[in-house]
């Protein structure tokens, strides 16, 4: 295929070369490029005809569907800016993203009619509402009806550094802000990862994260169209345990899937007889969005006899920076840099560290984001002469390989040493009967830290606690110990797997206040 430049080219490109290739699989429904670009542009032609124009931005609030796909490809057709709107979040925290930005238009489904309503109280641009719906609870526009314009009159000059999406972060860390990515800066991923595990257009993704997710959103919706190839879609991670999603296995084959730790812990532990090993259709499986235990990846590895691969990235980097290469592996390590990728470890200083000497990672390419919207005092304090520092602290070993130690802001200080909260949750996994474990500091009255470990059982049930301490003790020094053992049920989480930290460190402070009695 020849290169192209901007999102709404590379799928064109497919109409042009390949037009009757089935490009989406959803449920029974199968559409070609052909038809796809059919949708897209009657689309846009609907949107151009109701104000929307080059430079607007316009929210995305869909599940994982293939009219978020039309959607995002008629938004890009006109030109406009596409912002992929986590569907977890409530009316005021959706609409004040909208309104940081002043998007005037949404696309969104009944889906969400119990959130739409209200989010004019929060964006007073928001103006317009699009649905692929035949009818809404709310007033909107559909995007099925026939165009009344011809979209051949409708001509928009596209740039590959023009924004095409405005990605806002989780707001772990205070108020969200708007990562502006380019047509480039998302290219400049799809490129390298297709080399990189050699995707070829028989290859089938299976999409079974949401959408929304910068993660999910370049694996899953660019790479696709970028190769010529298809992608199956779930709508929930949920269908991966019904009887409909073997069939489909064995009928579809995809052949790729990109997912997140908490899916590959499940079908580590599922008990596999030698015939569903045989006819496991994967040949890529991918990792991202939050650190990947040991444990996991050898029990995976066990039962299906193939590796997960596991990247590293972040919104702001479009978002990989690394990747294991499915020819070389190294345990706990992210991988090297993407091709186009530099790297580099500093100090407090911004010295550079030594191999194997822990300090904050920091990424140079061009990949790496055009600013956060309307932040330059932001966007100035993150990207230094041209450097995006992540916030993550790492390591790189003498062949570059990157290994993630925790986050800059989730660190601890115990006893006035540093403690790295995912060395403690990685061994703490390996315990039996442990399903998922998030450990958290909270600040004592001098300045030290309580370190405490939350724990969801896996499917028995039972932790035993004095067992799980003794084994922590002999594992672990003395200063990075948790002081308690909370077993729970459940965590305050992103929709894509990710411990939120910010908010268990708030219900620690609580529970131990608790225990206290205070």
């Amino acid at each position: 295929m020849a290169e192209r430049n901007d999102l709404f080219e590379i799928l064109n490109a497919n109409v042009i070369e390949n037009p009757k290739k089935k490009y989406i699989f959803f449920k029974k429904d199968v559409y070609t490029y052909r038809q796809t670009i059919d949708i897209v542009e009657n689309a846009a032609m609907v949107m151009s005809q109701n104000g929307v124009k080059k430079g607007d931005r316009v929210g995305l609030l869909m599940g994982s569907t293939p009219e978020f796909i039309f959607a995002f490809y008629a938004i890009m057709r006109l030109g406009a800016i596409a912002i992929p709107i986590n569907v977890f979040l409530k009316a005021r925290e959706i609409g004040n993203n909208l309104a940081d930005c002043e998007a005037d238009s949404i696309i969104t489904s009944n889906q969400f009619a119990e959130v739409v309503p209200h989010l004019a109280e929060f964006d007073p641009h928001l103006a317009k509402i699009f649905s692929f719906d035949k009818e809404t609870t709310f007033p909107s526009v559909n995007l099925y009806q026939r165009a009344t314009v011809n979209s051949r009159d409708v001509v928009v000059s596209r740039d590959k550094d023009d924004v095409a999406l405005l990605v806002y972060t989780s707001g772990t860390t205070g108020k969200p802000k708007g990562v502006m990515l380019t047509h480039a800066n998302i290219l400049a991923n799809a490129r390298p990862i297709k080399g990189l595990i050699d995707i070829v257009p028989k290859d089938r993704f299976l999409s079974v994260l949401p959408m929304f997710h910068s993660f999910a959103f370049t694996v899953n919706v660019i790479s696709p169209a970028y190769c010529g190839a298809s992608i199956v879609i779930l709508e929930s991670v949920m269908e991966m345990k019904t009887k409909e999603y073997k069939k489909m296995l064995l009928l579809k084959r995809p052949t790729i899937i990109a997912g997140v730790p908490q899916i590959y812990a499940a079908m580590a532990k599922m008990e596999i007889n030698f015939f569903q090993r045989l006819v496991f259709p994967f040949r890529a499986i991918v990792s991202g969005g939050a650190s990947l235990p040991g444990e996991t990846m050898r029990r995976f590895y066990q039962n299906f006899g193939k590796p997960v691969i596991e990247g590293y990235g972040l919104s702001e980097a479009s978002p990989v920076i690394s990747f294991n290469p499915p020819y070389k592996q190294k345990a706990g390590s992210v991988g090297l840099p993407l091709t186009g990728v530099e790297v580099k470890v500093v100090n407090d200083e911004g010295e550079l560290c030594k191999p194997n000497e822990p300090g904050e990672l920091c990424a140079r390419g061009a990949n790496v984001m055009k600013g956060y919207w309307n932040q330059p005092a932001e966007t100035a304090r993150t990207i230094v002469d041209g450097w995006l520092h992540t916030g993550d602290v790492a390591v790189l070993d003498e062949e570059g390989f990157i290994t993630i130690v925790d986050r800059i802001k989730d660190l601890i200080i115990a006893k006035g040493i540093n403690v790295y909260p995912s060395e403690i949750e990685e061994l703490l996994h390996v315990y039996q009967g442990v399903g998922t474990v998030a450990v958290v500091g909270v600040p004592d009255s001098d300045g030290n830290e309580t370190i405490v470990a939350y724990i969801i059982p896996d499917e028995t049930g039972v932790i035993d606690e004095k067992g799980i301490k003794q084994f922590a003790k002999k594992n672990l020094a003395a200063y990075k110990l948790p002081k308690y053992y909370i077993t729970v049920k459940e965590l305050p989480m992103t929709g894509t797997g990710k411990v939120l930290k910010k908010e268990l460190r708030v219900q620690a402070k609580a529970d131990l206040a608790k225990m206290k009695g205070e």
